[in-house]
């Protein structure tokens, strides 16, 4: 079970445990960081038998349980997921949008891969931004060489 401690008095060596809106005690001899005591606002992890608590591990402790996203997911900027959106809008509807969707898909995606690889450790999404950079650059290219080669002809024929 999860739980945090509440209280725990070091002169008795016995504390309190608050999981799913329960309250057990606890003793010292069930508490497995030997290295480290108790302290009120621990989060850890403990097994309940028959009432009593038993093998109490503080969870920031186990292997580096919270940095491997065990607990905690990296999160996705949002600027990556626009970035996309915008560069399949682009892919879509280029021509009567002027390119503009393309545009913000490009900078958007170089904005949100600057993000993302300032904070590695905590964000995801340089696949998202890609893409709307991939589909962005392609259609702003296409909507140049489409514009020159209309310039040219054009100019051919005056």
């Amino acid at each position: 079970m999860l739980g945090i401690i509440l209280d725990y008095d070091i002169n008795n060596q016995k504390g309190y445990i608050s999981s799913n809106n329960e309250r057990y005690e606890f003793h010292i001899k069930e508490w497995k960081n030997k290295n480290q005591m108790p302290k009120n606002g621990d989060e850890i992890d403990f097994i309940l038998e028959n009432g009593i608590v038993k093998d109490i591990y503080h969870i920031s402790n186990i292997s580096g349980i919270r940095n491997t996203g065990l607990i905690q997911s990296k999160e996705t900027p949002a600027i990556a997921i626009i970035s996309l959106i915008f560069g399949i809008l682009g892919f879509m509807g280029s021509w009567w949008s002027l390119g503009i969707p393309s545009i913000v898909a490009v900078v958007t995606g170089h904005i949100a891969k600057s993000i993302i690889s300032k904070n590695e450790e905590t964000m995801t999404g340089k696949g998202l931004a890609t893409a709307g950079l991939i589909m962005g650059y392609f259609i702003i290219i296409v909507y140049l060489l489409v514009i020159t080669f209309l310039a040219s002809a054009l100019s051919l024929n005056y």
